[in-house]
């Protein structure tokens, strides 16, 4: 009879689970903090998705490939909610992808981040698929017979609107949020939509119309935008003409009727949806001249060339013979009032007028800028391409490129449009580098004034004063200024001081990348290790112990001997120069390092820019490092040892996996052997105990500390220097530390614990055991840190806990 009704019990729970559909459930990353691409099905969208999964945990609804996804989640009917009713919606995850949802107050579709799980139906991926879905159906308002509406938010935005009753587009002020769709950015686009008459009889310039949604038939819709024929789901019912069974259908019916009207040399650069990089011609109406742009690879429109001859042979003819430079200003005969800005040939200026919004002639530009690039000969340069700005252009693409910034004095990144924009714009930071970084050869940075910059920050950084002959602190505001800029007195007198001396060898100079950006592999002679090695040399400037080969550098320092005496045996030498440098010596009477005044050249190897230096070549005081103090350090080796290093910030001993080689003196075969070495040197204070402290410095940092009172971690401003150990730079680490919810009691099953991979980034494979699955699973720790959840082997994870595992016991099921 007992298993009679254990057997019910179990065939009662499997039918529970074959209700349980997993296509239902929402795509969950898991607890861990892996980056696997995987799908889900999301059955708002009735639709297979990407989602990123942590690599444990999760549920059944998460599919290795989109075929997989697709076979199991076949679309279902779903439910009868209208998804253009439904607000956006981001999820719980924490992507950041733009998508579009339908806004049912301003009736259009914009843009919202989505956070790559969850969230429901209003949410699509193109434009064209939110308007394709929700625009249409709600065809019957026209927007351009709706009053102007400012919105409740308070920006202050030049908008356009249709005012119906003069029959014509005014300008008005949008305050940045709802209102209606009565709104333009441009009168070019106000104009477009409402100032035209309709061409009822031509449905090809109709929109796609989905009609009642009473089913779902793939038809092909006529998109003027693009010029092509698209594909769109008909509900069965009403519509409009736009709308053809077959591609064949639609194109012989709308393309080539289009095609025969359309001249390519008006349309505006389009690079295209694709991610290639191919140059072409363009094409520019409004300039009259063939230009250069980048073309993606695919779809764009037809005017698009292979040379520049082609874009001349076909658009060239259609030039005016007009220069607008040439032409008087013109208001044109409509009554808005736009700032324009035309070229005024007696003044040989770019200057304002009022244009009324309609006809007028080409003398009419936007910007000044826009004006002076069209006329103002000085303009047309021979500029020094490196002197420009970064200009990304018109054009909607985002291809990475390089330009050089004269302010910082080296190239940087840019996301270019893939048209317009200027020379200063190279494809790699090699090519910017041997265009630009060549001027800098001529100026040497020590000889530059401190300049602070035009930047409000207080930062004390170190400049190297040419008429003193020695480096000095100034306050650097935080952005610009230039290369005579330097963290640290060391890196100055590095990079100026020694720059002076040409009383050394060069296999006696440390290694010099200069101040410039490149990333060039060199060799020097190291002196301490008697042999050649690599470094990045930056291009400009350094020193001459620098060459191109190993041979080289061999050849010139590899056959020195090395100095028979120790550095650390050899007496303090200021040597002949009248510089004045605090440096550090190892004094053997004292057995320790004490400062002493280089005068900047010459003198002998014990000789060291930081007390550090010093200390880890000479003193007998290493010995006496609180290895307690540093951080777990696995090394560079890929082996896998259990050890342990004490924890300062939490005052106990936490296992770490060791690589096998190099790492620090933080490093136990076993936690009694941490404890007995650094447990004695717990700190008695609690900074958990501890008020927040500021600090004496000035800076604006958020971090969190431990509120004793409301027992919760809170935010404080601190100020960037001392202060004490009650600071965290992260809710989660003062959580760890303090917060005494967080903290496990040791009694407390490991098993409950989720996985944990740590903050280290090696990738070792563990186990842990799944509470939600009620088994033992797999994960990568990271080798360091995380709980006792961690298994080396299954067997040890299985033995550890062995949950609700079903065991025979005489022969009955328990």
């Amino acid at each position: 009879m007992k298993v009679t009704a254990i057997l019910l019990l179990l065939f009662g729970a499997t039918i529970t689970l074959q209700k349980e559909n997993p296509c239902k459930l929402p795509a969950d990353t898991g607890a861990c903090k892996g980056s696997f691409p995987r799908y889900y099905y999301d059955w708002n969208s009735k639709q297979c998705r990407q989602f990123t999964y942590g690599g444990c945990q999760g549920n059944a609804n998460n599919y290795a490939s989109l075929e997989e996804c697709k076979a199991t989640c076949p679309g279902e009917e779903q439910n009868d909610e209208d998804p253009c009713e439904l607000p956006a919606v981001r999820g719980r995850c924490k992507a950041y992808i733009v998508v579009f949802y339908y806004n049912k107050e301003s009736k259009k579709c914009d843009k919202f981040a989505y956070g790559g799980c969850e969230g429901n139906g209003n949410r699509f991926t193109t434009q064209e698929q939110c308007e394709a879905k929700c625009v249409g159906q709600k065809k019957e308002e026209n927007p351009c017979k709706l009053p102007a509406e400012t919105g409740p938010c308070k920006a202050s935005l030049t908008r356009y609107h249709y005012a119906w009753d003069l029959k014509k587009c005014v300008a008005f002020t949008y305050g940045g949020c709802k209102g209606n769709s009565n709104n333009f950015e441009s009168i070019a686009e106000c104009e477009e939509k409402c100032g035209k008459k309709e061409k009822d009889e031509n449905p090809c310039e109709l929109p796609a119309e989905t009609g009642p949604r009473m089913a779902s038939f793939i038809r092909f819709y006529y998109d003027k935008q693009s010029k092509q024929c698209k594909t769109f789901t008909y509900g069965g019912r009403q519509g409009n003409a736009n709308n053809f069974e077959s591609l064949q259908e639609c194109e012989a019916r709308c393309v080539d009727q289009n095609k025969k009207e359309e001249n390519p040399c008006k349309l505006r650069a389009d690079p295209g949806p694709c991610k290639a990089v191919f140059i072409r011609y363009y094409y520019n109406w409004d300039w009259k001249e063939c230009m250069k742009f980048t073309y993606g690879g695919c779809e764009g429109n037809a005017n698009n060339f292979e040379s520049i001859a082609q874009c001349e042979a076909t658009c060239a003819d259609k030039k005016k013979k007009d220069n607008p430079c040439d032409l008087p200003a013109e208001p044109g005969p409509c009554r808005a009032s736009f700032i324009r800005y035309y070229y005024n040939k007696q003044s040989k200026k770019c200057e304002t007028f009022v244009y009324g919004g309609c006809e007028g002639n080409e003398n009419s530009f936007e910007t000044l800028e826009d004006c002076e690039a069209r006329c103002i000969e000085h303009k047309k340069t021979e500029k020094n391409p490196c002197d420009l700005p970064a200009d990304a252009g018109p054009c909607k693409a985002s291809i990475p490129r390089y330009y050089y910034n004269k302010n910082s004095k080296k190239c940087d990144t840019f996301v270019y449009g893939g048209c317009h924009g200027n020379e200063n714009n190279f494809g790699s930071l090699e090519e910017c580098q041997a265009k630009c970084a060549e001027q800098k050869k001529q100026e040497n940075p020590c000889m530059l004034p401190a300049d602070s910059g035009p930047c409000k920050a207080s930062f004390t950084k170190y400049y190297y004063d040419w008429d003193l002959k020695k480096c000095v602190t100034f306050t650097y505001g935080g952005c610009q200024g230039n290369a005579n800029n330097f963290e640290s007195a060391a890196e100055c007198e590095a990079t100026c001081a020694e720059r002076k001396n040409s009383d050394k060898g060069p296999c006696e100079l440390p290694a010099d990348t200069g101040p410039c950006d490149g990333s060039l592999i060199r060799f020097y002679y190291n002196k301490d290790a008697g042999k050649c090695k690599t470094f990045k040399y930056g291009g400009c400037l350094g020193n001459q112990n620098n060459f191109e080969s190993l041979q080289n550098c061999e050849a010139k320092c590899a056959g020195q001997k090395k100095t028979q005496q120790s550095p650390c045996e050899l007496p303090a030498e200021t040597g002949p120069c009248m510089a004045s440098f605090i440096r550090f010596y190892y004094n053997k009477a004292s057995k320790k390092c004490e400062t002493f005044t280089y005068g900047g050249c010459q003198g002998n190897e014990n000789n060291f820019e930081s007390l550090q230096e010093c200390e880890a070549k000479c003193a007998e005081q290493k010995k006496e490092e609180n290895p307690c103090k540093l951080r777990a350090d696995a090394g560079p080796c890929k082996a896998i040892f259990v050890r342990y290093y004490y924890n300062w910030d939490w005052k106990e001993c936490l296992k770490f996996t060791y690589g096998g080689c190099e790492g620090n003196a933080n490093n136990f075969e076993s936690i009694a052997q941490c404890e007995a070495t650094c447990a004695d040197k717990k700190k008695k204070d609690n900074p958990c105990d501890l008020p927040a402290e500021p600090g004496p410095c000035m800076a604006s940092f958020i971090r969190y500390y431990y509120n004793k009172e409301s027992k919760k971690c809170e935010t404080f401003t601190y100020g960037g220097c001392e202060g004490n150990e009650n600071s965290f730079e992260t809710l989660k680490d003062c959580e760890a530390r303090c917060v005494k919810q967080k903290k496990r009691k040791r009694e407390e099953s490991p098993c409950k614990l989720p996985a944990d991979i740590g903050p280290c980034k090696m990738s070792i494979v563990r186990y842990y055991y799944n509470n939600g699955s009620k088994k033992c699973e797999q994960f990568t720790y990271g080798g360091c840190h995380g709980n006792e959840n961690n298994f080396e082997s299954m067997e040890k994870c299985e033995a550890t806990c062995p949950g609700q595992k079903r065991k025979k016991k005489q022969g009955k099921l328990v």
